[in-house]
Parts: C-alpha cells; sequence; structure tokens
C-alpha cells in the first residue's frame, strides 16, 4: 500500500492518493541443448488508486453548494469550489481552486502477460524468437466537472477582473454525473533478432518486430463516438451501429518495425568503437481517448456554453449554466474512426573513445521522425473568419460546419509529425585515484505540429495550441520540449593530501570528500497570448509578429523586468488570426546552477562514525526565474515582466548537517 500526500497551496486544496498495488510472477526455463535454451514467463499486475481532495467529505468546504450553483453534484465526496479562470487583456487572477478540477477519480489497471523467447546460438549468429502476449484491463470512475467551471475574459467591460466582479461570464461547463470505465483489450507483439558477429571487431544486429494493440472494448457497451470526416464532426456511433464494432475505431493491423544496427572496432584506433543504429517503433494511443468515449455516452446531465463574443453577456456567475441543460451525448468526444497507430523511426550514429587517464568519450548524432502521432484539435469550429462586431452576425454555435452539435468538442487525429536532431557529447571518468566526473552535452532541435498534445489530456503550460484548425500546416514549429542546449557536469573528488597524517592531524583534515554538480540549459519556447478573439470563432487568437522586430533580447539586455522584446508583439487584426507562432514566439529563461558540497565521515570506535555535510545550493547566486513568472499576454500591464516586474531576486541556500552512524 502507498499514501501519496499532496502538498496544499491555498490550503484543503490538496489532493491526496491512496494506492494498492499486487504482483505475481513466475518464470520456466527449458535447455534443451547447450545452444538452444527457451524461456517462459508470466505475471499479473494489478494497481488501484483512490484520490481524495482536501476538501472531500468536508461540509465546510461545499463551496459551489453554498453558491447555490444550479446542476452541481451534492455528492459529499465532490465538495469543493468551482474552477474559475479570470484571463483577460490586463493579464490573470488567480482564486481558490482544487489542485485537480476534475474528480476524485477512483482508477486501476491490471495486466495478465506471458512471454516466451526462444535463445539459439548458431555459429556466428545468436537468434532470438519470441512473443509477448498481454491481456490489459483499466478502469476509471468519476465526475468530470462535479463543481462546474466558469471563465471570464473580459469580453464585456473590457477587463477580466471587472467581469468576474460583475457577474459576466464568458464561459462555464458543468457535467456532474458519475461515469465508469472498465475497458479490456489484448496487445501481441512477435520478434525475432539476429545479432551476427561477421567478425571478430565487427558485428550486425538485424530483428524485426510485430505489434497489434486491439482497441479497447467496454465491458458494458457503455461508449460513444462521433465519426470524423476530415476535421469536420459527423455522425455518432455506438457499439452496435459502429463498422468497427464494439471498439468504435478501427484495428492496425501492419505494424510491422525493422532494426538494424551494427558495433565496429577498428584495428587501426586503439580503445575506439563505432556504433550505428535503426529503427521503427510502434505505439498505440492512450487510454484517455477511450475514457472520453465512455464518459461522454454516460455523462446524460450538465452544460458547455459559450456566452455572446461581443456586446452584452447572456450568462452570469448566479446561474452560469443557463436555462437549457444538457441532455445525453452533449460531451461526447470525436475520435477518427480510422486512426492509426503512432510511429517513431530512431537512429543514431556514435564513436567511443578511450583516452589517457580512465576517460572514455562519446559523441554521436541522435535522430528521430514521428510520423501518425496522435493529436488533440478543436473540432466543430466556424470555418469562415469574420469580425465579431459585425452587426448582425449569426450565433457562436448556428456558424459551427455541424450545427447538429452546438459546441466545440475535443477530436484525436493520427496525422501528427515531428523529427528531432542531436549532437550529443558525454567524457566520463569513472573512480580512480579519488577522482570521477561525468559530463554531458547536447545540442538538438524539435519540431512538431499541428499541436503537441493528444490523448483528450492537457499537455505543458507552454506548448500552445492550435490556433485555425482549417489551417494545421501553419501550426507546424518548434516543439514545446525543444532545449537548443543543455551541459551537467558532476564531479566528485576525495582530497587526497593527508593520507599520511597520523594521529588528530589525520582524523581532522584527512578523509574530505567534495562534489559539484552544474547543469546549464537553454530555455523553452512559448507562445504570446492574447486572449482576445478576433475571427468569431470562439478561439482567441495569437498577436501578430512587428516586422523587423526580434522578440528575443539578446543576454546582455534581458532583465527581470523585460525579458523579451515587448515591441514585437501588436493585436492582430479583426476578421483573421494572429501570424505568431503556435510556440516558439519567445524563448523562456533558462537556467545556470552549480551546487556545491563538502563531506567527512569521523571514525568513533569500531563501530561508529558520525558524518559532517555541508551544502551549498545556487554556489554563485545565478539568478534563475521561474519559467512560468513570466507574463506572457499582450494586454498585460506587466507583459514582458517576471514575476509582475516586482520580483528579481536570487537565492543561494547553505545547509550543514551531521549524521551519526551506529
Amino acid at each position: 500500500d502507498t499514501y501519496e500526500a499532496g502538498i496544499p497551496y491555498w490550503g484543503h486544496d490538496e489532493r491526496n492518493n491512496l494506492g494498492r498495488s499486487i504482483n505475481y510472477v513466475s518464470a520456466w526455463t527449458h535447455n534443451f541443448n547447450s545452444t538452444l535454451i527457451n524461456e517462459l514467463r508470466g505475471g499479473w499486475h494489478k494497481f488501484r488508486e483512490a484520490e481524495i481532495f482536501g476538501t472531500t467529505n468536508d461540509p465546510a468546504y461545499d463551496i459551489a453548494g453554498m453558491m447555490g450553483l444550479p446542476g452541481i453534484a451534492h455528492v459529499p465526496k465532490y465538495y469543493g469550489p468551482p474552477s474559475i479562470s479570470i484571463s483577460g487583456p490586463e493579464g490573470g487572477f488567480s482564486v481558490f481552486d482544487i489542485q485537480r478540477q476534475i474528480g476524485p477519480r477512483d482508477r486501476s489497471n491490471q495486466i495478465f502477460q506471458f512471454v516466451d523467447s526462444l535463445s539459439w546460438q548458431k555459429g556466428k549468429h545468436f537468434i532470438k524468437i519470441g512473443a509477448d502476449i498481454e491481456k490489459r484491463n483499466i478502469t476509471f470512475d468519476q465526475a468530470r466537472d462535479p463543481r462546474g467551471s466558469m471563465g471570464f475574459d473580459g469580453t464585456y467591460t473590457g477587463s477580466a477582473l471587472a467581469d468576474f466582479i460583475l457577474g459576466y461570464v464568458k464561459s462555464s461547463r458543468l457535467n456532474p454525473v458519475d461515469t465508469h470505465t472498465n475497458m479490456w483489450n489484448w496487445w501481441k507483439s512477435g520478434f525475432i533478432n539476429d545479432d551476427w558477429k561477421v567478425r571478430p571487431n565487427f558485428t550486425v544486429n538485424l530483428g524485426l518486430r510485430y505489434d497489434y494493440f486491439q482497441r479497447p472494448v467496454q465491458a458494458d457497451d457503455l461508449v460513444a463516438n462521433i465519426e470524423v470526416n476530415g476535421v469536420i464532426p459527423a455522425n455518432t456511433t455506438f457499439p452496435k451501429t459502429s463498422s468497427y464494432g464494439r471498439s468504435l475505431i478501427g484495428a492496425d493491423k501492419n505494424n510491422f518495425g525493422p532494426r538494424l544496427g551494427f558495433a565496429y572496432q577498428p584495428s587501426f584506433v586503439r580503445d575506439a568503437v563505432v556504433r550505428a543504429g535503426y529503427g521503427v517503433y510502434y505505439t498505440p494511443e492512450i487510454y484517455n481517448a477511450y475514457f472520453a468515449m465512455a464518459e461522454g455516452a454516460q455523462a446524460t446531465g450538465g452544460a458547455s456554453i459559450t456566452g455572446n463574443l461581443s456586446g452584452s453577456p447572456n450568462y452570469f456567475a448566479s446561474n452560469p449554466y443557463g436555462t437549457s441543460s444538457a441532455g445525453a451525448l452533449s460531451f461526447t468526444v470525436a475520435n477518427d474512426q480510422n486512426m492509426r497507430d503512432s510511429y517513431i523511426q530512431q537512429w543514431n550514429l556514435n564513436v567511443q573513445k578511450k583516452f589517457p587517464g580512465s576517460i572514455m568519450l562519446d559523441v554521436g548524432y541522435v535522430g528521430s521522425k514521428g510520423t501518425k502521432l496522435i493529436v488533440t484539435l478543436p473540432a466543430n469550429q466556424p470555418i469562415q473568419l469574420v469580425d465579431p462586431r459585425t452587426p448582425g452576425l449569426a450565433a457562436l454555435n448556428a456558424r459551427r460546419p455541424n450545427t447538429t452539435y452546438a459546441r466545440s468538442m475535443s477530436m484525436d487525429k493520427s496525422i501528427g509529425n515531428s523529427n528531432y536532431h542531436a549532437l550529443q557529447v558525454k567524457a566520463e571518468r569513472r573512480m580512480s585515484t579519488g577522482l570521477t566526473f561525468l559530463t554531458a552535452y547536447t545540442w538538438s532541435k524539435s519540431m512538431s505540429g499541428p499541436v503537441d498534445i493528444g490523448g483528450q489530456v492537457g499537455g505543458g503550460s507552454f506548448i500552445g495550441s492550435v490556433q485555425d484548425i482549417y489551417n494545421l500546416a501553419n501550426e507546424h514549429s518548434i516543439s514545446g520540449f525543444d532545449q537548443t542546449q543543455r551541459f551537467v557536469q558532476t564531479v566528485i573528488y576525495d582530497v587526497p593530501f593527508f593520507h599520511k597524517l597520523r594521529g588528530v592531524g589525520r582524523q581532522i583534515l584527512d578523509g574530505w570528500q567534495l562534489s559539484t554538480i552544474t547543469t546549464i540549459a537553454s530555455g523553452f519556447p512559448a507562445p504570446i497570448g492574447n486572449n482576445v478573439d478576433t475571427t468569431a470563432t470562439g478561439k482567441n487568437s495569437l498577436p501578430d509578429l512587428v516586422q523587423g522586430q526580434d522578440p528575443n533580447l539578446s543576454s546582455g539586455d534581458r532583465t527581470w523586468k523585460r525579458w523579451f522584446n515587448t515591441a514585437a508583439f501588436v493585436t492582430a487584426p479583426y476578421g483573421r488570426f494572429g501570424n505568431s507562432p503556435r510556440t516558439g514566439a519567445i524563448r523562456l529563461p533558462g537556467i545556470i546552477n552549480s551546487d556545491f558540497s563538502v563531506n567527512k565521515q569521523f571514525k568513533i570506535g569500531e563501530s561508529r562514525r558520525f558524518e559532517f555535510r555541508t551544502e551549498i545550493f545556487n554556489l554563485f547566486n545565478h539568478f534563475n526565474p521561474d519559467p512560468g513568472t513570466v507574463d506572457r499576454s499582450l494586454n498585460s500591464q506587466t507583459f514582458g515582466t517576471i514575476g509582475g516586474g516586482v520580483r528579481g531576486v536570487t537565492i543561494r541556500v547553505i545547509q550543514l548537517g551531521g549524521k551519526l552512524y551506529f
């Protein structure tokens, strides 16, 4: 059993988890002869976890109930506040909320697995043939939005905070119905590998793997999916009406992944090895997308509303969900019925060389290409871009391409792609004569699109989202996780100068150990937000880039009061989206940090010893701001600053400690 205690931010907003794991494993190995061995392994793993919020079962924190919000789940398990977003031209504001707005949830997963492999040494060939069969089960029980959520963005007064104070709701959502996911599926794989020792200094690795990931099936068939025609929502299907049966999604049965590699030790260079490899690796859609199909079919009450795009408000905090309560299938998602499994091609070329002093140097090129990546997109977005201030403009839902669904929805499609290229250098000296170090450096670039998230789940804070679903080529940009350069070095040194001392001098001066860890890394890319809908699509536009202006400042010009060039961005004109990139409009703060420690052990008698340790974090007191404190909201009064322009401090921490062993 495990208990994970959350850390409160406001107080009573933490999320705690109580889990239990059960594992059984067995194996049988049979030697046919000295060159032919078979190994059969089987096992069962099950994990269950219950989530508990700081507000759970506490009537003093039934805040949504005290507010009198209609339609919420009046269940002690779901006590807590509604989720309120206040983000507009002047920036964002925080109010009391739970750290995870959904649930709490109860979940479990279990795997029945059988793996058989036959190993055969045949001359210069070492051949391995095998199969891996897994029966998988996932359960997930929760209410998706039991306390409701509201958004205030300044549409009606020009200030998000003023809209909040006046109760002018721009968007709201309520989904209080308990849903129960219980899905099963098979994973079946087969493989063959051959390590062929062509010559004593040259080995070739050949292999082929096949993977079949069955689409999950809900035990009680309470699932639904909106099929798509391109990126336009089409018909809703169920297990009895879908062309693909109970899973609702077509199978992908052509997942063949070849592998090729070699290792070569040249005779003309001493202590050197050249290695290279290429492989294709498949991965299935994560289960969250299938959970969403079950939850969408079972959620039979609530609402998902977007208010007027301009002018006067039509939804208010006293009744943010309006008079229309959603019925069945109002939260159904759109997963492409022809979705394929994603695959990654990976390749590398490395040269390793041993140098005097027990130093090993490894220099390599690493690349990868992702194809048919699962991406989550905003479906049913109006096609025509118009000025939201246009007199007599039809309501947003009336302009959607499929008005059967009077809402936006999440859509998963396997149309994503990515590429990554990197130079990787590593130097290592294992412990010898009291000195060891490990130094690693990476210079890389990663591109991806049309978005960096998939599987109907959220992503990181800086990855950006799709702006125009009908121009996805324009959404290709630097990946949200791209980090141009990263350097890490750790050194451990046993001070050797006092080994020959005797008595008290040796007790005090000998045996000291010094160690350092240094990290230098580029900042992650990020988009600039605007919180302004310039196209009447219900989607905020990115800003425009100003021609001739570089958004990123030089290192000498960057300060906590002006981290990037704010003059490089302006609001896009009404009637079209902005042209700044989905991510990578600016670079966030990176990190330059060195930690240093000194420690020594003092022997006390035969069985006791005392360890003294001094640790200094951020040794050189370098300013490493939290990337999340950079204000990236175009019309905010503190746009471009760190910490609202009032924080520019550095922190060095010195810690002394002692430990007695007995």
